[in-house]
């Protein structure tokens, strides 16, 4: 990550932002690393969280 993505994601606003739903992390929005599920769009940290959300949704997803 170089000095500008880091600047950018300091700045980001919370509708930017986002909760990894893997790990945790929260994480600025960004499109190659989103997910679609039920209708819900889930963001991620890194492809390993994406392929492991992808593996298995219901695994990272609350019951509401």
């Amino acid at each position: 990550m170089g000095l500008f993505d880091g600047l950018k994601k300091y700045l980001a606003t919370e509708q930017e932002k986002a909760k990894d739903p893997v790990c945790g992390m929260s994480v600025v929005k960004n499109e190659d690393l989103k997910s679609l599920f039920e209708g819900n769009s889930f963001y991620f940290c890194s492809n390993n969280c994406k392929e492991g959300f992808d593996k298995n949704p219901v695994n990272f997803v609350e019951n509401e």
